[in-house]
């Protein structure tokens, strides 16, 4: 009984621990390509901006 018991402990203890490093790893996955999708849209803009700098002269 005490064996089932602390098995059980053990395996809900590892899949939280689990479940918490694929969120995790999820959360900073999301984050990167957010944050990707920014510089890139900034970088078009000033392109962009450079582009009618230029045709204005």
């Amino acid at each position: 009984m005490m064996d089932k018991m602390v098995y059980s402990q053990v395996l809900i203890t590892c899949t939280t621990i689990n479940v918490i490093s694929i969120i995790s790893m999820l959360s900073i996955w999301i984050a990167d390509k957010l944050h990707d999708r920014r510089e890139r849209k900034k970088k078009e803009r000033e392109e962009q901006a450079a582009k009618k700098e230029e045709a204005a002269q």
